[in-house]
């Protein structure tokens, strides 16, 4: 069985790859980030949290190639930066334009992948990750728990 799961993932995982292009996962989950405060300057400091990645890489390896394809833009003047120090950064129309895209493209490969298998594989699959987005809902209402508290 996991012999032929491993088989089975470079026909899934690289297809997928293809997908995002040139861009990392990383790349498209900034892209995310960005969308979801809705054209407004996110403070980079507050992305290097959520990507859970240096800043070194963050501002390296995964901005600048967005900044040089106009799907985000950067800033380090004030406002709206505290700092010269700080930087800030927001998606553009462009990048929304392909965010829109790598998501459909996104869902429409996931649904190909789910028909090629059969009903009782797509149960399974679709209880696991409800397990899985159960389980993450214990452990964030844990973490604020614990961050309240500490607040008090």
């Amino acid at each position: 069985m996991l012999k032929k799961s491993l088989n089975f993932f470079p026909k899934i995982y690289y297809p997928f790859r293809r997908l995002l292009g040139k861009y990392s996962e990383y790349q498209i989950t900034t892209l995310q980030i960005l969308k979801s405060h809705q054209g407004n300057w996110f403070l980079r400091k507050r992305l290097y949290k959520q990507l859970e990645l240096s800043p070194e890489v963050v501002s390296g390896r995964i901005i600048p190639p967005l900044i040089k394809d106009d799907l985000i833009e950067s800033t380090r003047e004030a406002p709206p930066c505290p700092d010269r120090r700080t930087a800030m950064d927001r998606i553009t129309p462009d990048g929304e334009k392909f965010l829109q895209r790598a998501i459909s493209s996104r869902k429409q490969f996931i649904k190909e992948v789910l028909e090629l298998m059969s009903e009782k594989h797509r149960e399974t699959i679709m209880f696991l990750l409800r397990k899985v987005d159960k389980e993450i809902s214990k452990k964030a209402l844990d973490i604020l728990r614990r961050a309240l508290i500490k607040t008090e």
